[in-house]
């Protein structure tokens, strides 16, 4: 093979002499891959090819990749959802807490402090807000809220939420943060409450799902609360009772109309 590309590197080119001392083997470099070509043409096919297989699957490579960004995308922006909340309601033996929304209903633990809180009739000077809940598996729930003291409540009022524990925040007011947990329902078929039952205003609350937690679950209880003949609501088989507590707009809003 060394022979052949001496023989070839030796063939005269068909070119001016200008050429020649620009680029004196350029014809002999075109003629050795023409020589090649003919020697092996099945290599040069294969090769071909293969270069066009590796850029067909480059080329699906990045439709992969654009396509899968485009369904992370999606999956984080199903990530949450705001509740619109029409009631709040509590059980008459003080254990559980219901949140009615127009979608689903939640049904909470009701924390002994809140049951203490709302005992000791702080009156329109007591008012609370929501911040975000957390989906988990199997529909539970769980979410923080606080309670709020106004500034203008009397020194014996300020000393009942003391020790209840309620801190003092700036311009006197004072706050209790609080947890619940709870279970998501279908709300089912609508309930004929009482106007009684329902806030003065519809706010929404924000609802939001970690990776790996199914939004929109396909098998979910319907709610366990019924409306009695009356129109009395019913949790199992204790009487429900409107939370009279004005709502903070800092972490809740008004639903568009």
């Amino acid at each position: 093979m060394d022979e052949v590309v001496s023989i070839f590197s030796r063939l005269p080119c068909k070119s001016s002499s200008a050429n020649l001392l620009s680029a004196p083997h350029c014809h002999s470099r075109h003629r050795w891959r023409r020589f090649q070509d003919n020697i092996n043409p099945f290599q040069r096919t294969e090769e071909r090819f293969m270069q066009r297989r590796a850029f067909t699957v480059s080329c699906a490579a990045v439709g992969v990749s654009i396509l899968s960004g485009c369904i992370t995308s999606k999956m984080h922006e199903e990530s949450y959802y705001y509740e619109k909340i029409s009631s709040i309601l509590i059980t008459n033996d003080n254990t559980k807490i219901a949140v009615l929304g127009e979608t689903y209903h939640y049904i909470f633990n009701a924390p002994p402090l809140l049951t203490q809180t709302l005992a000791a009739d702080f009156g329109k000077n007591l008012s609370a807000s929501f911040n975000t809940f957390i989906l988990g598996g199997g529909n539970t729930i769980n979410g923080k809220f606080s309670l709020w003291l106004n500034h203008n409540a009397s020194e014996e009022a300020k000393a009942r939420a003391t020790a209840l524990g309620f801190q003092v925040i700036k311009n006197g007011a004072m706050r209790l943060d609080l947890t619940i947990d709870g279970e998501r329902f279908a709300r089912g078929q609508p309930l004929p409450m009482k106007q009684a039952y329902k806030l003065n205003n519809e706010y929404s609350i924000r609802i939001e799902a970690p990776d790996g937690v199914v939004m929109k679950a396909a098998k979910i209880a319907v709610t366990p609360i019924t409306a009695a003949a009356d129109g009395v609501l019913i949790l199992g088989a204790v009487i429900l009772s409107p939370i009279w507590v004005p709502i903070l707009l800092s972490n809740v809003r008004f639903p568009m109309k």
